[in-house]
């Protein structure tokens, strides 16, 4: 049993690494060619989760359950589309339509079948605490996405534009991107955090979720955000505040999660955070006049010190 045990869960890492780890250089390259490409955002979205349950799918050769077959043909189709892309020379175009055409019955599938069937993936259980955790994490977003506005006070931009996001959000992502989103949440808070946690202790296990979560991230650093055309000093600056910055989001994010126990929570806040920029860099490489975005990370680090971090879970006390 032990040993049965032991060999699945080393079939599950060896899957996570492939797909997830590996198979995104095999597309780095034909991203490259177009600095205004986003064909590969989607895929990498999607591979996380996709590794998760692929592992899961091997392991027991057997694909059990709605959400199985769902990742299994979100993660078919975009593979193939991605291998037609780089080999035949697809126009980024058209690829981008394909993406978007297959994520919009793809996500609202996620988001009823969440509904009907979630259990633990219940888009709104725990309601109460989801609204006070997005509000909070809505108020930073605020301060240092809208921070160019206080010099030019005008009402509309600055109350208004952000309350618009704050509506418009959960249904353009519960309906549009959410198996994108999901992709990315349900492999690294609804799996991944518990375990670095019970291994690790709740601090130092978000912190390294949030090391590898950012190393995942690499080769969008080539094939997306294009960091090989920038100065080797900028490069570096760059490289260090994307660590930061996705480390504090590892942070912020596991502390809604553990809070929450809504896994949903974390794709609303994922989803604004995409919606009002994402990881900034450019922005914050202007050494003269830094904004204050540049100190987000160590507000969002902060949550570190929050009550949920303190508490010892009930594995841990075993």
């Amino acid at each position: 049993m032990i040993k049965d045990a032991y060999r699945e869960y080393r079939i599950k890492i060896y899957c996570f690494i492939i797909v997830a780890f590996i198979t995104p250089w095999f597309f780095v390259a034909s991203g490259m060619e177009n600095s205004d490409s986003q064909v590969l955002g989607p895929y990498l979205m999607i591979l996380p989760a996709s590794a998760i349950i692929l592992g899961r799918i091997v392991a027991t050769k057997a694909v059990r359950g709605w959400l199985q077959w769902l990742f299994l043909i979100t993660f078919a189709l975009f593979f193939i589309m991605l291998s037609l892309w780089a080999v035949l020379g697809l126009k980024d175009t058209f690829v981008e339509s394909f993406q978007s055409i297959v994520e919009v019955p793809l996500s609202i599938v996620l988001f009823c079948g969440c509904c009907l069937y979630g259990n633990e993936l219940y888009p709104f259980k725990n309601i109460k605490d989801m609204i006070w955790v997005l509000v909070v994490f809505y108020l930073i977003e605020y301060i240092f996405y809208f921070e160019k506005d206080f010099q030019e006070f005008d009402i509309v931009t600055m109350l208004l534009e952000p309350l618009g996001y704050m509506v418009a959000i959960p249904f353009s992502v519960f309906l549009f991107s959410s198996i994108l989103l999901m992709g990315e949440e349900y492999a690294w808070r609804g799996c991944i955090q518990t375990k670095l946690q019970a291994v690790l202790g709740k601090r130092k296990g978000v912190i390294v979720l949030g090391i590898i979560w950012e190393c995942w991230h690499i080769p969008a650093w080539f094939g997306l955000y294009h960091i090989n055309e920038y100065e080797v000093t900028t490069m570096v600056m760059v490289v260090i505040y994307r660590f930061l910055s996705t480390v504090g989001m590892a942070v912020f994010m596991g502390w809604a999660y553990m809070k929450t126990e809504n896994i949903w929570c974390c794709v609303l806040i994922h989803g604004y955070n995409n919606a009002v920029g994402g990881l900034l860099t450019e922005l914050y490489m202007v050494f003269d006049d830094i904004p204050m975005g540049v100190f987000r990370p160590i507000v969002l680090m902060l949550f570190l010190f929050a009550k949920e971090y303190r508490k010892e879970s009930e594995k841990q006390r075993l």
